[in-house]
């Protein structure tokens, strides 16, 4: 991985099915995929370089590519408590690949110790 062209993948990891913040149901109601862009992880885009390729992929919304587990340098990711198993999940199997993840979010501010 080069600074200077590193290839990003960020993943907004899913909601608990049992959550509050999980609105599928509703969603299904009236036709939508999920009610809420992934602010946190865009805003994290935002303020990585310019020359970085970035992908983003909103589990809640989408699953990942082969092509998009296969390119990443570098995967960015995390959340709330809600999202936790996803995250966790998100972080073993690109560390299984020997690729870098990045955490941050609520989940690990509250839950350092995991």
């Amino acid at each position: 991985m080069t600074t200077d062209r590193c290839k990003v993948l960020l993943i907004q990891p899913r909601y608990s099915v049992g959550s509050f913040w999980n609105y599928q149901g509703t969603c299904e109601m009236v036709g939508a995929k999920y009610p809420a862009p992934p602010l946190g992880l865009i805003t994290v885009a935002a303020m990585l370089p310019a020359s970085w390729d970035i992908r983003l992929i909103d589990y809640n919304t989408q699953d990942l590519s082969d092509e998009d587990i296969s390119a990443a340098d570098l995967v960015m990711s995390g959340g709330m408590l809600p999202q936790q198993p996803s995250t966790l999940a998100i972080i073993e199997s690109y560390k299984a690949l020997g690729v870098p993840v990045a955490i941050g979010g609520l989940d690990v501010t509250t839950s350092p110790e995991i």
